[in-house]
This record gives C-alpha cells, sequence and structure tokens, in this order.
C-alpha cells in the first residue's frame, strides 16, 4: 500500500514533562513526519532532535491577514494549518495535536493507524475531529453559533485538541476566512474554529467530515476527552480507559496548579486538598507542600472573613 504523505505537528507553548511524553510518542513513526509547532511569543523554546517550526502571534498576524491578535489566533485556529502548509506545501494532510492530548499506548500507535486508514484507495477525507455533532441552538456556544448561523445558515461543531485536515480543505478554509474578514460587518460574521471549520467545509458539499470514532473505533471517549479539569501525566487512571487518547492531561505542576485555580475560582478549597491527597505523593513533595500550603491560608482567610461578617 502507498501511503498518503502526513505531517503531524504537537501545538505548543511551554518545554516539561508532559510536552516531553507527547514528542516521545510522536516522533520516529514511519508513517509520518513529525514537527513541534512551538508558539515562541514568551521566548525561545528548545527541542532537541526534532523539527520545530516556530511562530509568534506577530508572524501569524503579519502573515494571515485576517488574524489581528493573539485572541484571534486561539479563537480562529484554523490559520495555523494555513501557516504551516505555506511553509511545507507537499503534504497530503495535515494534523494538529494539542500539547494537553494523552496518547494511552504511550506511542504514535492511533496517529499510524489514522494514516493507514486514510491511505485505503477507497478513503476520502478531508476533515476528521472528536466531538463532530450538529448544533441546534444557539445555546452551546453562545455567541458563537449564534455567529456560524448567521453566516452559513448551519452550524456543526468539532472538537478541536486533535484535528486533520487534507491538504484541499485547508485551502477552502482559507478562502472563506478570507471572505468573513472582509465582510464590513467582520464582528458578527467570524466564528470561533470549532464550528467554522466542520460548517464551512459541510456548507461547500464537496468535503467528507468524519469523526475519528467513525475510522478509528474507540479512539475516544466523551467522558475522557472534553473540555475541563485535567488529569496528572502520572496518574493510574490514564491506564484504565479502553480507549486510544485522553484529554486534557496535564503534568504534575501544572495539572495541580489548574486544579487549584479552580477551587480557588469556585470555593472549593476543601475539595481541592481532597484532590491533593489522592494524588498519593507525600507532603514533602515541593509541588504538593506549595498548594497545600496556599490552600491551608485561603481557608484561613476565608474563615476569618466569616467571622468578621457574623460578629459585624
Amino acid at each position: 500500500m502507498a501511503y498518503v504523505k502526513v505531517a503531524v505537528f504537537l501545538r505548543t507553548n511551554k518545554f516539561n514533562e508532559k510536552t516531553i511524553s507527547s514528542i516521545d510518542c510522536l516522533s520516529g513513526s514511519q508513517f509520518f513526519d513529525f514537527f513541534v509547532l512551538a508558539n515562541e511569543t514568551a521566548g525561545e523554546l528548545h527541542f532537541p532532535g526534532v523539527k520545530k517550526i516556530s511562530h509568534t502571534v506577530e508572524t501569524v498576524c503579519n502573515e494571515i491577514e485576517y488574524v489581528n491578535n493573539e485572541e484571534e489566533m486561539i479563537l480562529y485556529s484554523d490559520a495555523l494549518f494555513k501557516f504551516i502548509k505555506n511553509r511545507l506545501p507537499d503534504y497530503d494532510y495535515y494534523i494538529m495535536v494539542e500539547d494537553d492530548v494523552h496518547f494511552v499506548s504511550k506511542s504514535s500507535l492511533l496517529i499510524d493507524k489514522i494514516v493507514i486508514y486514510l491511505s485505503d484507495n477507497n478513503c476520502k477525507v478531508d476533515l476528521f475531529a472528536s466531538w463532530y455533532r450538529d448544533i441546534n441552538s444557539t445555546k452551546e456556544y453562545a455567541r458563537w453559533s449564534d455567529n456560524c448561523f448567521k453566516t452559513f445558515n448551519l452550524c456543526v461543531a468539532i472538537f478541536f485538541p486533535l484535528v486533520g485536515l487534507s491538504s484541499r480543505a485547508i485551502d477552502q478554509l482559507d478562502k472563506n476566512r478570507e471572505l468573513e474578514n472582509a465582510n464590513p460587518d467582520r464582528e458578527r460574521h467570524l466564528v470561533f474554529c470549532e464550528l467554522s471549520v466542520p460548517t464551512a467545509l459541510r456548507v461547500a458539499g464537496e468535503f467528507v467530515i468524519k469523526d475519528i470514532n467513525e475510522m478509528i473505533p474507540n479512539a475516544y471517549s466523551h467522558d475522557t476527552f472534553k473540555f475541563g479539569l485535567p488529569e496528572l501525566l502520572d496518574s493510574q487512571k490514564l491506564t484504565r480507559t479502553g480507549v486510544e487518547m485522553l484529554h486534557p492531561v496535564y503534568d504534575i505542576k501544572g495539572g495541580i496548579a489548574k486544579h487549584y485555580h479552580h477551587a480557588e475560582h469556585t470555593g472549593e478549597i476543601e475539595a481541592f486538598l481532597k484532590f491533593l491527597a489522592e494524588i498519593g505523593k507525600p507532603l514533602s513533595d515541593p509541588v504538593i507542600a506549595d498548594f497545600a500550603l496556599r490552600a491551608l491560608i485561603a481557608i484561613a482567610v476565608r474563615s476569618k472573613k466569616n467571622s468578621s461578617a457574623i460578629a459585624s
């Protein structure tokens, strides 16, 4: 079988234990070429032995005319596919993987399977991602689904942690974004990438869209591949899933910080302390000790405020 030519790029703005884990998983496959798409807006990142494509907010805004600032670079992440294709024009498919995706096999096995699927002579796929579905109400995604209905009279969604696009689909999406950008009523018609990408291709009528689970059964589960608080990289939960990828998964320090900030915002500090205890690391661990102290201080401050309120 002749395999389609695929570029896989890991999108990240950091170098930590989780990034290293993702690089180890995706490097060295015989089925695709691997690159790190490094956001170096905050400073240069070094990934020894790995091909790196650098970008900053400034370089993307200068090159992609419909991206004007950092917020738009995030909201319209499909622009990064065009940025990549400008540098690597000769691939059939481009797959973007966020750095908080975890591959259960700790290898490139899932992406290898996807490449083999795409290489089947009878297979014509232009977009594949998770959570592919129709949106029937503007309540989901709020402003963005409203914009999507106004722009396309239709709204289709995907989830963006792992997305694959054919070369021709990238060209179509770029044309669509240019039309959106030229609209005098631009703010009412620009659409978040998780809606714009599948909807624009569906409306165009000649592009094939598939959910990854349709291509590779049990690639992911809605219960463990979603938006929410992260699992930790060394958690035993990561090996008992029955699926091939999970999201979100953070390194220990980043994951605990995310849980702490959530607890701080919701006031669920006691639940955070329970979470710390369940990690199974000793209190002497510097990261555990730091966040445990922060949590105890937060509880003390809250208790003092409550006491003052009662006294007054």
